[in-house]
């Protein structure tokens, strides 16, 4: 992330995002007006928002970073530093809230269940960012019928969370959805 926000921000770095998006999704006309959306809406208070919308925005970040695909990392450099930084800002306003229990509903394929399950009682450190509900009845409605069960497992995650810990940020933008 320090190597990100030393990389000066530029329009040609906003244009090439509209670029290569456009190109990617250029048989998706529900996706173009997503991207001109974002073209023509888009400031880094709003990273947030953009992050929670079912768009673009969300798939490819998390493809980039599920992936460590460091070419679309780079493309979306300006948004993840963007993005941080609003957790960051909004992580500071949990700070006197401690301990907090949330909740993420994931569909898995199998081989990823497998090698999740051998983790039991172990860290583990997700690529990337953890969307999370403190409800649990949100987190199943992201599981609840999404699955091939030959090919895939619904996992329902509960996180306690211990917001004065410094090396992990997290924060709650429920205000931001647009989900």
């Amino acid at each position: 992330m320090n190597i990100l926000r030393q990389i000066p921000r530029t329009d040609q770095a906003l244009h090439d995002i509209f670029e290569k998006c456009s190109d990617y999704y250029q048989s998706n006309t529900a996706e173009l007006r997503k991207i001109e959306e974002f073209r023509m809406t888009y400031t880094m208070d709003k990273a947030a928002e953009w992050y929670t919308t079912d768009s673009f925005v969300y798939r490819l970040i998390n493809k980039a970073l599920r992936t460590e695909d460091i070419e679309l990392l780079y493309l979306f450099r300006f948004y993840i530093v963007d993005l941080c930084s609003q957790l960051d800002q909004e992580h500071k306003k949990l700070l006197s809230t401690q301990i907090l229990t949330l909740y993420r509903g994931q569909i898995m394929s199998k081989e990823e269940f497998d090698k999740l399950q051998r983790s039991i009682g172990s860290l583990i450190s997700p690529n990337g960012f953890f969307s999370t509900s403190r409800y649990v009845s949100v987190a199943i409605s992201f599981i609840a019928g999404r699955c091939n069960m030959a090919e895939e497992r619904p996992v329902l995650f509960e996180i306690t969370a211990d917001s004065r810990l410094e090396s992990v940020i997290f924060a709650d933008i429920d205000t931001y959805s647009r989900m």
